[in-house]
């Protein structure tokens, strides 16, 4: 259901962030990393910018949210593959962090931390 994660068996950061770039941009090779993520972080800084000191409703928060996509592809940043959360992986990415993310499916679901 529009979800899709990097779990990792053993932690390895420098292969860990080449596979989650990967996620928006397949066909990044090994070593090309770090110039992309560097692209991800100022496109990623930029719509942060845009968005600061402005006061969003829910709906207009989708709105934007819907719009990423195009404005990666509009850069050259984007040609993943499949049914994922695009925002989700670039937030991983931009803030250089990547979580694990349930969404709720049913009233009766809880949302648990999960510490490792």
């Amino acid at each position: 259901m529009h979800g899709f994660h990097l779990i990792q068996k053993q932690p390895c950061k420098d292969e860990f962030e080449y596979n989650a770039c990967r996620l928006l941009y397949p066909t990044l090779k090994l070593g090309e990393e770090q110039g992309y993520r560097e692209a991800i972080y100022n496109l990623y800084q930029k719509l942060k910018q845009e968005r600061e000191g402005k006061e969003f409703t829910k709906t207009q928060l989708q709105a934007t949210a819907k719009e990423v996509p195009n404005r990666l592809k509009a850069e050259g940043l984007f040609c993943g593959v499949g049914d994922f959360d695009i925002v989700h992986a670039l937030n991983g990415i931009g803030r250089e962090k990547y979580v694990l993310r349930i969404s709720k499916k049913t009233p009766e679901d809880n949302m648990e931390v999960i510490q490792l």
